[in-house]
């Protein structure tokens, strides 16, 4: 180095080994912490912990039952204040006289803020196993209480704890909550502490990325600005340029960092700041400036646990064994009353427990029989309710065949009558003599057109009434429709040619369908029969398959003289029955037509749609599910 001789950098280099293998006295791999931070000697600690422990209960009974909540409240708040001060015993002994007043007034907001403070106190020495069950229970108290500051700082320390086990999964969680949660609740402090201990977070888990933006966010932050989070974030940046060996950028952050912790007269962050500046300068060479700054280094260390904090250990050993006799004869006076209230209660108990025994052995005695009762009742009620049932279902085949039976008398009664008659009446005329041949022969036309009429009348009579009487079964076979349709139509094309009306059947040669041969015969035969029997001389009836991928349909249109909105929705709901009319030549009907085609269509998986217009005519589809052959 050019500033110094080269006796001089020996001397150095071989006091900075000796320094640095010198033993501190005290950890610094502590984090910072919500609500204070510092260090203490471990074996001390652990005596100190006993002491003042048993210290706070002589206090504690030296403290009036009349301390007030505010009195409770700046107890509290000067622990934590002696705490964020490096005062650790006069801390942790307000802090634990704090936990048992605030027990015996059974107030748990205050127990939660003393029981941080306590495992605090732990922290500081790397203990988070043993300060873990006080952060859960604070935090516990302070979820119910909805105390969402206090809320937030056990968040913060909790993630410390996750941090200690490795788990920094778990613990970017929880300081990730804490961040969100103050920024909610308007404590940019609390969210600056936050935003370092993630940033810390992130360098342990390797993220070096992350972890310098959310340090940079605490720096940049121009809502909010604290020497104290500024110092913390450029330590964190430093640590990050030391990992990545650019020292002197690395110099330049702990630097800042340990003017900043200078000026607010944090010692632990000083602290930080210089362990970084001697071994950035070590790494760069620099021995003279790495030795000064591990000089000073060790100074921050050791005052982190001086002579002074000692002797207050000493002197709360020496007040604690004093008050120990005084406690012991107060708890051996309240054990010995303990015990006679004991032996008391043990009797009373144990008569109660006589007098349950008996009472629950009634009500057993008394539910077993109840049971019985009941499984006997339940018996007899599930057989009534499945007779009722099976009356139930029953009187609706009963009412479902009355109905029927009465359709069927009605049809035969009224719609019948009347053809029969009329055959009666050109049998009798035949009978008289009294017409020519050219008479007879018009008579002998229309009686013939009469009994064919009247024959498909009783067709689809029986049908129906089958199909109602469950005495007609539908068949599912694969079926050619083209075949089916085709067969229908060549059948009924004299009929048109009377009227002389124009039947068009247009096909493709493939269409297979699933269903019952002679109902889908019926279907067209009345659907193609309806079209013929209301299209007016001359007209054109239409017949046609198309294929629509998951189904075939059939289309059935005329132009005849089509429906008015009231008859189609009367026809879709009731079929023909209600609706049935004359044809364009006088054509008669019963309106049982229809009413097959209805039902079958159901039977068969098909589904039913109908345009019409008056004057215009009529168009049926009827889809068919398509099987491949």
């Amino acid at each position: 180095m050019r500033w110094c001789s080269f006796p001089y950098t020996l001397i150095c280099l071989f006091s900075l080994l000796f320094l640095a293998a010198k033993p501190a006295k005290s950890d610094c791999n502590a984090s910072k912490l919500s609500d204070g931070k510092g260090l203490l000697d471990e074996s001390r600690f652990s005596i100190l912990l006993k002491s003042v422990n048993t210290n706070a209960k002589n206090l504690l009974l030296k403290t009036p039952t009349t301390v007030t909540r505010h009195d409770l409240n700046q107890l509290i708040k000067k622990a934590r204040t002696n705490y964020f001060e490096g005062n650790y015993a006069v801390s942790l002994k307000n802090a634990l006289l704090a936990e048992k007043i605030a027990q015996q007034q059974h107030n748990d907001t205050a127990v939660a803020s003393a029981r941080n403070l306590i495992a605090l106190q732990y922290i500081v020495r790397d203990k988070y196993a043993e300060a873990f069950p006080y952060l859960k229970n604070a935090l516990s108290i302070n979820r119910k209480y909805r105390r969402y500051n206090q809320l937030a700082s056990n968040q913060l320390n909790l993630s410390m704890y996750y941090a200690s086990k490795n788990a920094f999964t778990t613990a970017i969680s929880y300081a990730d909550s804490c961040h969100q949660l103050s920024k909610r609740i308007n404590r940019p402090d609390l969210a600056a502490m936050a935003a370092n201990h993630l940033g810390d977070y992130y360098f342990l888990a390797k993220n070096e990325q992350k972890a310098k933006e959310y340090y940079e966010s605490v720096i940049n932050n121009k809502s909010f600005q604290s020497d104290w989070e500024n110092s913390f974030a450029s330590t964190g940046l430093a640590r990050i340029y030391l990992a990545q060996k650019n020292y002197k950028q690395a110099i330049e952050s702990s630097t800042k960092a340990f003017k900043l912790a200078q000026k607010v007269k944090a010692k632990w962050d000083a602290q930080q700041a210089l362990d970084i500046l001697y071994k950035a300068y070590q790494q760069n060479g620099d021995y003279a400036n790495a030795f000064n700054y591990l000089n000073l280094y060790k100074n921050y260390s050791d005052s982190l646990f001086s002579d002074k904090k000692e002797q207050e250990i000493n002197f709360l050993l020496l007040k604690d064994k004093e008050a120990e006799n005084l406690y012991l004869k107060r708890k051996n006076t309240l054990e010995q009353q303990q015990q006679r209230i004991n032996r008391m209660v043990i009797l009373i108990v144990t008569l109660l427990m006589i007098l349950l025994f008996a009472l629950l052995a009634l009500v057993y005695k008394r539910f077993l029989k109840s049971r019985s009762y009941n499984t006997i009742l339940k018996q007899k009620t599930d057989k009534i309710e499945e007779k009722s049932k099976v009356i139930n279902e029953q009187n609706l085949n009963l009412n479902q065949l009355n109905y029927t039976k009465d359709q069927l008398f009605s049809i035969i009664g009224h719609d019948l009558r009347s053809p029969f008659a009329s055959i009666l009446t050109a049998l009798e005329l035949f009978k008289s003599g009294d017409f020519d041949s050219e008479e007879i022969s018009e008579l002998a036309g229309k009686l013939h057109e009469q009994v064919a009429l009247t024959t498909k009348m009783l067709d689809n009579l029986l049908l129906w009434g089958s199909s109602q009487l469950g005495g007609l079964q539908t068949q599912h076979q694969v079926i050619n429709l083209a075949t089916t349709a085709n067969g229908v139509v060549d059948i009924l094309k004299p009929v048109a040619e009377l009227k002389q009306i124009n039947i068009i059947f247009t096909a493709a040669p493939q269409a297979y369908i699933s269903a019952d041969n002679d109902q889908v015969k019926v279907i067209i035969q009345n659907l193609v029969a309806n079209a013929i029997k209301f299209t007016g001389n001359g007209g054109e009836v239409k017949v046609s398959l198309t294929d629509r991928q998951q189904h075939i349909e059939l289309t059935v249109s005329d132009s005849g003289v089509g429906m008015a909105p009231d008859t189609l929705h009367q026809l879709l709901r009731y079929g023909g029955k209600r609706i049935s009319t004359s044809g364009t030549a006088g054509e008669r009907g019963i309106g049982l037509g229809l009413l097959l085609v209805k039902d079958f269509a159901e039977q068969n998986g098909a589904t039913i749609q109908v345009q019409s217009e008056m004057g215009k005519g009529t168009t049926f589809y009827i889809s068919f599910i398509k099987v491949k052959n």
